[in-house]
């Protein structure tokens, strides 16, 4: 902008609904300038005008000037479904972790992506502005507009002024304000120091376990005044209280804040806020998996040590196995590192126990599955087993014996049972964390006292002579759990127990000529199989054209229910479509659409591929029925990590193998650890990601927040 060459006195201007008037000293403007708020905005119906009739200096040098009143803005007006569009897909994939920490990705991925949500927005913009795209911006046409405009804007909204001058009809400029401008100036010069910009710890302080969380706000507090976060219904089954632990939501400005010595974070999002700068990383081995830590060290000395939560902590609420089990192994750590007792870390495997117990009663009773037997029992289950005492076949028929001959009934029976310690077992050893009671789980179910009491007795008696160490069961039996860890997701409950992008690499399977697959899915056959699900080796034709063709067809699918209406859909190379249905069903049929070479498809799933990309002729649609109405709807996504999948699925459907896939950019595959042969140029199983120059990079160092832009259809 030019600056004004004139002289002007300072410009009084009164704001809507000010009380009285306030001096511009750095804001001049020429005398002569008015301001075209609507006069429902100012006080009194009379123009914010100094002299209507300004004098103004003669010139007294030769320079050629120009004031800033003759200065006209060429703005043309902006397609404004594209600029939302713009702004949405950019807050949705911002890599800035402060800006990670609002909710705009999950806003707006919930309510159907960038493209959903410009079309919402639009409906709520003045038809009038919308005339405006592709023009030239003229002050007449904008005072017009601003006159036929509605003069009521909210309490606490803003809007987009414009200024004029009298001394040209042509000059204008814009500004954005704040409807409640006025009450900024009731805000004190110096703010009152706060201890910490978000909500504060809940707990003890000094405590040496504390676990640092995106959310869990108490239930309770939500709303109120006395926000406060509250310790994971989750935890406080495994004995974590606010005594023992503190709980956080991350704060990188107040890492000294107390003196625990661990912190546990929910994604690998919270490891840029908590971790400190420098933070020595190792792995560590437990039975289930290595988890990630971190050291921070101190004068040679560990003065903290950070350790990543194997999965999201609702893996407990939805008795999701695997995860749970890994969780489960990081808290046994935890409470072992740091002596803490009464701990219970096996909380939410028994949690799981006790929801396949209850359908393997109810189904035996109704006639759906043959009674449970010491050869069907799930290594899971048998894992749980032995850490009660149970360790040989003699003593589980035993208990099946006390139980009543129902080996189902028997670990009902055995959840009730009254906890007691094992005799030199550690205070930290598992038990159930259950309110025991004896009264039934469902109507259908009672527990016999006499029962009750044979089994306690039994338990008493193995509790003399403990077969095996009590927290590290033998090696024979946690392999066991490991090589059949594929038959986890279809044992509990209804939700899709898929592990995330992070644990990709025990997902994959592999065929008896050592192929490993980018494969793994969560097929409808869960409520009618009666027999264990295939190993491994088992499954390569589920892999070729016979699942190839099914997705084409469509295909059958469960999902996970989750909060706001959320359903999600796993299907194969760790695809997950998200779709938000008030109502979730039971189960949908997917349809992988592709078009031929070329051509874009109109309902493209993978949002950010170019026209060079194939996954740029790839759409899935969701199908379902609810009562007699039969839905169908196509997903979308805009993340660069489904735009690789989306290519890499394409080239799959097609027939390529792994091997070819990944000498194409933008492209993701997986090495399962089981595979024999381990393609050239990866040196070790994991899961990877290609760039645009078919650069291999491991999933974790891979940038998920980097922009592509979208081709014009």
């Amino acid at each position: 902008m030019g600056h004004c060459k004139s002289t002007c006195r300072k410009l009084k201007r009164k704001n809507h609904g000010q009380q009285g008037d306030r001096a511009y000293e750095s804001f001049s403007l020429p005398s002569g300038v008015r301001s075209s708020m609507p006069p429902s905005r100012r006080v009194g119906q009379s123009q914010s005008t100094v002299d209507p009739q300004p004098t103004f200096p003669l010139q007294t040098t030769q320079e050629t000037t120009m004031n800033s009143w003759e200065l006209v803005p060429s703005v043309v007006f902006p397609n404004l479904h594209n600029t939302i569009c713009h702004l949405t897909s950019s807050l949705a994939t911002d890599p800035n972790v402060y800006l990670q920490r609002l909710p705009y990705h999950s806003v707006i991925t919930g309510y159907g992506g960038p493209q959903k949500i410009a079309q919402m927005l639009l409906e709520w913009v003045d038809p009038h502005i919308r005339t405006l795209e592709g023009r030239f911006l003229r002050a007449e046409e904008l005072l017009s507009i601003q006159a036929r405009q509605d003069n009521c804007w909210s309490p606490n909204g803003g809007y987009v002024d414009i200024v004029t001058d009298s001394r040209n009809n042509e000059y204008w400029r814009a500004y954005p304000a704040l409807t409640n401008f006025e009450l900024l100036s009731q805000l004190k010069e110096d703010l009152e120091p706060i201890r910490l910009p978000w909500v504060p710890p809940n707990g003890n302080l000094e405590a040496l376990v504390g676990f640092a969380l995106e959310y869990f706000l108490d239930a309770e507090s939500e709303h109120s005044d006395n926000t406060k976060i509250s310790v994971p219904r989750q935890f406080q089954d495994s004995g974590w209280n606010v005594m023992n632990s503190v709980t956080w939501a991350a704060n990188p400005i107040k890492k000294d804040l107390t003196e625990m010595t661990q912190f546990f974070w929910s994604t690998q999002k919270m490891q840029e806020l908590v971790l400190p700068t420098e933070c020595k990383e190792t792995r560590l081995k437990l039975e289930s998996r290595e988890v990630p830590i971190f050291l921070e060290i101190e004068n040679e000395a560990i003065r903290r040590v950070y350790v990543l939560i194997p999965n999201p902590i609702d893996a407990f609420l939805l008795r999701e196995w695997r995860k749970t089990h890994k969780i489960s192994e990081a808290l046994h750590f935890t409470s072992a590192i740091t002596m803490t007792v009464g701990i219970r870390p096996y909380a939410g495997d028994n949690g799981c126990i006790l929801t396949k117990a209850i359908r393997d009663y109810m189904d035996e009773r109704k006639g759906i599955q043959e009674h449970l037997a010491l050869g069907t029992l799930h290594p899971m289950t048998r894992l749980w087993f032995t850490r009660r005492g149970f360790a040989k076949d003699e003593d589980i028929s035993l208990l099946q014996e006390k139980g009543g001959g129902s080996l189902s009934n028997a670990i009902l029976v055995l959840l009730h049972v009254t906890p007691c310690r094992f005799q030199n077992a550690p205070m930290t050893s598992a038990m159930s964390s259950f309110r025991r009671s004896e009264k039934p789980h469902a109507p259908e179910f009672k527990i016999d006292k006499a029962q009750l009491e044979a089994v306690r007795d039994l338990c008493y008696q193995l509790s003399k002579n403990l077969p095996i160490d009590y927290d590290h069961p033998s090696d024979g039996l946690i392999q066991d759990v490991k090589s059949r860890e594929e038959d986890l997701e279809d044992d509990v409950g209804e939700a899709d127990v898929l592990e995330r992008e992070d644990l990709e690499t025990s997902r994959i399977c592999v065929d008896d000529h050592g192929t490993f697959t980018l494969v793994m899915e969560t097929p409808v056959t869960l409520w009618d199989r009666k027999k264990p699900r295939a190993c491994a080796s088992d499954r390569s034709f589920t892999i070729e054209g016979k699942t190839r063709e099914e997705l084409l067809q469509g295909h059958k699918y469960l999902g996970t229910r989750r909060g706001q209406g959320m359903f999600v859909v796993t299907i194969h190379s760790c695809i997950q479509l998200f779709r938000r249905i008030e109502e979730p069903p039971r189960e949908v049929i997917v349809k992988a659409e592709i078009k031929p070479p070329s051509q874009r498809h109109p309902h493209v799933w993978a949002q950010e591929t170019l026209a060079t990309d194939p996954g740029s002729r790839l759409a899935f649609r969701i199908m379902y029925t609810r009562g007699d109405v039969e839905t169908s709807s196509y997903v979308t996504s805009n993340m660069v990590r489904d735009l690789c999948k989306a290519n890499s699925f394409v080239h799959w459907m097609e027939g390529e193998g792994v091997a070819d896939i990944i000498t194409r950019p933008r492209q993701f595959v997986v090495v399962s650890s089981l595979t024999i042969t381990i393609p050239q140029g990866i040196s070790q199983p994991g899961s990877f990601y290609t760039n645009d120059y078919a650069t291999l990079i491991s999933a974790r160092d891979f940038n998920l927040g980097e922009k592509r832009k979208i081709d014009a259809v």
